[in-house]
């Protein structure tokens, strides 16, 4: 920026010291200073830069900046407040429950390990963790998250979450906490293996989407007759869910992805992902997207 006709260029640091004691930051510069030589060689077409000095560089001393550093009982240091993003805790057999973590505040961010779920009975999918932040005034302010789905046929509990910080603002050790989670699993009425049999869809005489055909029909006839306007139409879900898969950047993303959306439907693609069979995100995503393209024909 500009002031008082001379330019101002500012930086902005964050340090995070992991040890007590004092310590010390210089910020010694060196000002360059193009020459009056320079300009003239420049501005006449004349310019050889081996025989004309381009710079001047001089040193500039600065004051160092001696900070006295405490130790605190943890390494996570900041504001911060949890927030979760949770389902109703009640579904069927193999139905995915969905939750999310998030950490808002002001802080090192870098020092919240990622959370894992290990629990007898419930396979477990976990997304990697997300941390948005930006500099501030006070520190570094952002949000961190973690996305996780659970699939079981029974009804399982989901731990207690503990995450110790000491508190910069009061000087003490607080604590987020996530409560434990009683998910309950109604049992279904159907088998297992029949719930899990993807290969093909029984033709019926009757199908809604029959009934969802003459209605657009229907709409398209009135429309025609009474000359509207016709808007562009909102992208189903089914072609988010496509949009989606197409913008995936990880194996680990896709199959996040196919668990939320299904995890009856897309079981056997999810198995070979997580079983290392399925290597190539490429080929993955053409399956899904094949798999999806039969499945709705």
């Amino acid at each position: 920026m500009l002031k008082n006709s001379r330019r101002v260029n500012s930086y902005e640091f964050i340090a995070y010291v992991k040890r007590e004691g004092r310590i010390s930051f210089d910020f010694d510069l060196v000002m360059k200073k193009t020459t009056q030589e320079s300009i003239n060689s420049t501005t006449t077409g004349h310019y050889d830069d081996s025989k004309v000095e381009s710079f001047i560089s001089t040193p500039v001393k600065q004051l160092p900046l001696s900070i006295n550093i405490k130790d605190t009982p943890s390494k996570l240091v900041g504001e911060f407040t949890l927030k979760v993003k949770q389902e109703i805790p009640k579904l069927t057999a193999y139905q995915p429950y969905n939750l999310e973590i998030q950490i808002y505040g002001i802080g090192n961010f870098s020092s919240i390990e990622p959370i894992h779920f290990i629990i007898d009975g419930v396979k477990v999918f976990t997304q990697g963790t997300v941390l948005k932040t930006d500099f501030s005034q006070d520190g570094e302010k952002g949000i961190w998250s973690q996305k996780f789905s659970f699939v079981s046929e029974k009804s399982f509990v989901i731990p207690e979450v503990s995450i110790e910080y000491f508190d910069v603002k009061i000087g003490t050790l607080k604590v987020l906490r996530l409560n434990a989670v009683n998910v309950i699993v109604e049992r279904d009425v159907y088998k297992k293996e029949v719930i899990l049999d993807i290969q093909e869809k029984k033709d019926y005489l009757y199908k809604e989407e029959y009934l969802y055909y003459l209605l657009i029909f229907l709409l398209g006839f009135l429309l025609a007759k009474i000359k509207l306007n016709i808007f562009k139409p909102q992208r189903t879900e089914e072609e988010l869910f496509l949009k989606s898969i197409k913008e995936t950047t990880s194996l680990e993303k896709l199959c996040f992805l196919l668990v939320s959306k299904d995890v009856k439907k897309y079981e056997e693609l999810i198995s070979k992902i997580e079983s290392k069979e399925l290597r190539s995100l490429k080929k993955a995503k053409h399956i899904t997207m094949r798999f999806i393209t039969i499945y709705h024909k």
